[in-house]
C-alpha cells in the first residue's frame, strides 16, 4: 500500500516537475536545434516507430552539459550537450542512453529505491547516514551502466557509425569545464 502511494506521490511530482520545466521559457519550441535533436531520434528509432511515438525531445537553453529522461517519455537534452558532441553519432549516442532510462523505468525506480533508503526499510534499516547515500549512489551507477549497455545495443542497431562515437564519453568526463 505505502508503495503505490510511494509511486502515486512520484508520478505527481514528475508531471508537475515536466510541466514546470515545458512552461518556463527555457525549452526550445520550432528551433532549428529542437528539429536537429528530433530528427536525429528519428533516425535512431528508425526500426522502432513504438517506442518514438511515446517520446518526445526538446533542448534545454542551459550551458550545463547533460541530458535527462521522464518518467513520461519527455527527454531533454541541453545546449551546453549539445555544443560540447563532436558529431551527429555522438548524439545518437546520448539519445540511445536516455531512450533506456524511459524505457526502462529508472526514473520511478530511483525515486521509490531512495524513499525506502532514506526511510531505512529492509536491508537498510540498521546503515548509517554515509551507508545510505553510498547505497543511493551505487543504485544510480547501476541503473547509468545498464543504460549504456541497452543504449549501445540500440545505436548499434542504427545507421550510426561506430567510428565516430569515440570521444563521447570524454565529452562527458571533461564536461565540468568551461567551453
Amino acid at each position: 500500500k505505502k508503495s503505490k502511494k510511494s509511486k502515486e506521490k512520484f508520478l505527481l511530482q514528475s508531471n508537475f516537475g515536466v510541466d514546470e520545466i515545458l512552461l518556463s521559457g527555457k525549452v526550445l519550441f520550432n528551433d532549428p536545434m529542437a528539429a536537429y535533436v528530433n530528427n536525429v531520434a528519428d533516425k535512431l528509432l528508425e526500426n522502432d516507430k513504438d517506442t518514438r511515438a511515446k517520446l518526445r525531445f526538446y533542448v534545454l537553453k542551459s550551458s550545463a552539459v547533460n541530458a535527462f529522461a521522464t518518467n513520461q517519455g519527455v527527454i531533454f537534452v541541453t545546449i551546453g550537450m549539445l555544443a560540447q558532441l563532436e558529431n551527429e553519432a555522438q548524439l545518437a549516442y546520448i539519445l540511445s542512453h536516455e531512450i533506456v532510462h524511459f524505457k526502462e523505468k529508472h526514473a520511478i525506480e530511483k525515486f521509490l529505491e531512495a524513499d525506502n533508503i532514506s526511510k531505512g526499510k529492509g536491508a537498510y534499516k540498521q546503515m548509517t547516514f554515509d551507508e545510505k547515500f553510498i547505497s543511493k549512489c551505487a543504485f544510480s551507477k547501476d541503473q547509468e551502466k545498464e543504460a549504456d549497455e541497452k543504449g549501445l545495443k540500440i545505436f548499434l542497431a542504427s545507421a550510426y557509425s561506430t567510428e565516430e562515437l569515440m570521444g563521447v564519453y570524454d565529452v562527458l568526463k571533461y564536461s565540468y569545464l568551461p567551453f
